[in-house]
């Protein structure tokens, strides 16, 4: 691979994230070229390389690994089967950009991360939060000792379902509402992102203390719709994750209390954002949209590609998240469904 050259990359997926995010994000990238996709169906594989001049449509992902010109894939399909179509690019020598959850189970993540610990390719795990200026700041701010000796951070972050016009509004249409496909409804389309950056932040990997899930709104869902974990992390610091898809709520919040002073957060997950400090300062970050974050999670991705420093999520944090969700949905009971 040339290290000044764009790293040809494939995408598995055609709809969805994959259409709306991972294949434009790849075509605007200096650094990257768009090979090809896999589409669920040849039809809509077709139907998305057409649209971008010089991408094809592969017919198996035996043909996608097998393609010379394709070093790096992004893997955007649904959560159950992330493993399946990671084991097999890597094994093939393609670094991965995996989108998040890791795997739907703890077994599963970890099969990935034995993997990568022997592979040479890279794998990398998409939570594109960490690439968030203000969110960048907090962590600085956190490592600097600014805040002292952290003793509890909470995130708190409310996405409406459906979370795009393309998306039905009836759940038991989706996927991403089944238990089995999904390892987790609003726990893994959202919730994961905060677990993981919470662990970012504070750089100390946690464990679930207490989880309470529930379907406030789509009760006959078979995955919950909403939740609230508390975590620990080290021997003094206690973390806790509010979400829910179910319920509109105010712009999603940070807030983080150590010994020596506290910060909040406020709108940095839709844009710049503010945050406010014990201090009395008030940091206002310019906007960044959906876009560009994805852009810089992309380029960190290829500096990793090239054996560069990055900060994207490694293959072991992404499976100590994995870990949580699966705790906290393994009590869950849907609506209905008798003791």
């Amino acid at each position: 691979m040339s290290a000044t050259g764009p790293v040809g990359m494939a995408v598995v997926g055609s709809s969805g994230h994959a259409a709306r995010v991972s294949v434009p994000t790849i075509a605007a990238a200096p650094g990257a070229q768009l090979v090809g996709v896999l589409g669920s169906t040849a039809e809509r594989g077709r139907g998305l390389a057409e649209r971008h001049p010089g991408c094809r449509a592969y017919a198996d992902l035996d043909e996608l690994c097998a393609d010379p010109g394709v070093e790096a894939v992004w893997v955007a399909g649904p959560n159950d089967r992330h493993v399946e179509h990671t084991e097999r690019c890597l094994a093939a020598g393609k670094h991965v950009l995996l989108e998040k959850p890791m795997a739907t189970t703890l077994a599963g993540a970890e099969q990935l991360l034995e993997l990568s610990r022997v592979t040479e390719p890279k794998l990398t795990v998409g939570f594109q939060h960490r690439f968030r200026p203000a969110h960048r700041w907090l962590r600085d701010a956190v490592q600097s000792g600014l805040l002292g000796d952290i003793g509890l951070l909470r995130i708190h972050r409310f996405w409406p379902f459906p979370y795009f016009p393309e998306m039905p509004d009836d759940p038991a249409t989706s996927w991403r509402s089944s238990l089995e496909h999904s390892g987790g409804w609003a726990l893994n389309d959202i919730g994961s992102h905060l677990i993981d950056l919470a662990q970012w932040l504070i750089d100390v990997p946690a464990r679930l203390v207490f989880a309470r899930t529930a379907n406030v709104k789509f009760r006959q869902a078979g995955a919950e719709d909403t939740a609230l974990l508390v975590l620990e992390a080290g021997s003094d610091a206690t973390l806790t994750i509010e979400t829910s898809n179910a319920m509109p709520s105010f712009p999603g919040t940070i807030e983080i209390h150590g010994t020596a002073g506290w910060v909040r957060a406020e709108g940095t997950f839709d844009g710049g954002g503010t945050i406010l400090t014990h201090a009395g300062d008030r940091h206002a970050f310019a906007d960044i949209t959906t876009a560009e974050v994805y852009d810089q999670a992309l380029a960190d991705f290829l500096d990793a590609v090239h054996g560069l420093p990055a900060i994207g999520a490694t293959p072991r944090q992404a499976a100590d998240t994995v870990a949580i969700v699966e705790a906290a949905v393994r009590g869950h009971r849907p609506v209905g469904l008798e003791p």
